[in-house]
């Protein structure tokens, strides 16, 4: 090879490096997206089984309230929807101008910064999986006077008691040694008087 075509050769190969490189973030957009709808869909199905018991209690004047929180559970599953979209044909717009540009840096760079909203996007549809498992739940509780907890509030409340058995198990066997150290301690004393 000459040397012009060797420059031209090493020229290609860091360009299709740099390639590869900013191709991650594009990536991971495609995967972070369908996990996103993936969480979408199951929130969804969560709030079409939660409807099918709630519309059971909906001709009690009572217990209306929670088939109306499902319904709304459902709109706002819908809006929340819409608004995802919006952000995410944001993020392939920037995507695209990003690529337009032809500098790989400023690929590099627009990719790191919509992989941030995406991150926002996808805490966002696990919200929206954690609020239809709960919403029934909490729509039972509502009705009853609050003795029906949902599975979020006993999660957190066996939580602190499994937190707060670890503190006393670790302020038990703190009190027992030092009550032995103390006693040790006694018995070197009395060995010297």
């Amino acid at each position: 090879m000459t040397d012009a075509e060797r420059a031209a050769s090493i020229t290609m190969a860091s360009a299709a490096q740099g390639r590869l490189l900013t191709g991650w973030p594009l990536i991971l957009f495609g995967v972070a997206e369908q996990l996103v709808y993936l969480l979408l869909t199951i929130a969804q199905g969560l709030t079409f089984i939660s409807f099918a018991v709630a519309i059971l209690f909906a001709f009690f004047k009572r217990l209306e309230v929670i088939a109306r929180s499902i319904i709304d559970l459902w709109i706002e599953l819908i809006i929340q929807t819409i608004v995802i979209a919006l952000i995410q044909a944001l993020v392939v717009t920037f995507f695209l101008a990003g690529t337009a540009s032809g500098n790989g840096i400023v690929v590099l760079g627009v990719g790191l910064i919509c992989l941030i909203f995406m991150v926002i996007v996808l805490i966002s549809a696990v919200k929206a999986v954690w609020s239809a498992f709960n919403r029934l739940f909490n729509a039972f509780s509502q009705a009853t006077g609050g003795a029906i907890i949902s599975p979020g509030t006993a999660a957190a409340a066996t939580a602190a008691a499994g937190i707060g058995a670890v503190g006393l198990a670790a302020g038990t066997a703190l009190g027992v040694s030092s009550g032995a150290l103390a006693g040790m301690t006694a018995l070197q004393i009395l060995r010297f008087v």
